[in-house]
């Protein structure tokens, strides 16, 4: 409410029961006064309560449907097509940076709404942050034996993650290589997270 108007409109009602102590002649029209002007100020109190429910209103739904959307978004990309979307993305900026052979080693989803995908290639580590279809972050290191291990796999990491979300559907969480197989984590409907492990030689789901 507009606390000025609301005060005016007060001292209005106020001058107006002032007048009625000072003159009976004039007690119905001042009794008058007084009650169109406590009208206008109840209408105005009415009006101020009705705008800011409004707009309560309104925030609330841009809340919402800026909470869905995001949710979808998150979704889809933590979905099979969505995953290896984000690992194309990885990819391409590695051979943009002159590494073609590059090879997803493992992938893994940030909470905040990005992937972290490690890539090797050669004797370089690319550890890169995809969100959508853009690359937040890149940096490199060094590739350790695990690293090379996971690279020279017989099952790629994008067969296991499609063999693994076969067997259990949800959402990816994360995958990664571990003495021989692929760990991969998948967010379900019923559970919170179920690990899936697929041979890294035969590609078969070995729990």
């Amino acid at each position: 409410m507009n606390l000025k108007k609301f005060g005016s409109l007060s001292a209005t009602v106020a001058l107006s029961l002032g007048l009625a102590a000072c003159s009976s002649d004039d007690v119905e029209n001042t009794v008058n006064d007084a009650q169109t002007a406590a009208s206008e100020v109840a209408d105005e109190a009415s009006d101020a309560v009705d705008d800011a429910m409004d707009d309560g209103a309104t925030d609330g739904a841009t809340e919402s449907t800026t909470s869905a959307n995001d949710g979808a978004a998150g979704a889809s990309d933590r979905g099979v097509d969505g995953a290896q979307a984000a690992r194309d993305t990885a990819l391409s900026v590695v051979a943009e940076a002159g590494d073609t052979d590059g090879v997803v080693v493992s992938q893994d989803w940030d909470d905040d709404g990005h992937w972290d995908i490690d890539i090797v290639a050669g004797s370089t580590l690319h550890e890169i942050k995809v969100k959508g279809d853009q690359v937040i972050e890149r940096e490199t290191d060094d590739v350790d034996d695990a690293d090379t291990a996971a690279a020279s796999a017989a099952v790629t990491i994008d067969d296991a993650i499609a063999t693994a979300l076969e067997s259990t559907p949800g959402d990816l969480d994360e995958a990664s290589y571990e003495d021989g197989r692929w760990e991969i984590d998948i967010d379900t409907s019923t559970t919170n997270d179920v690990e899936v492990h697929v041979d890294a030689n035969t590609g078969e789901v070995r729990n």
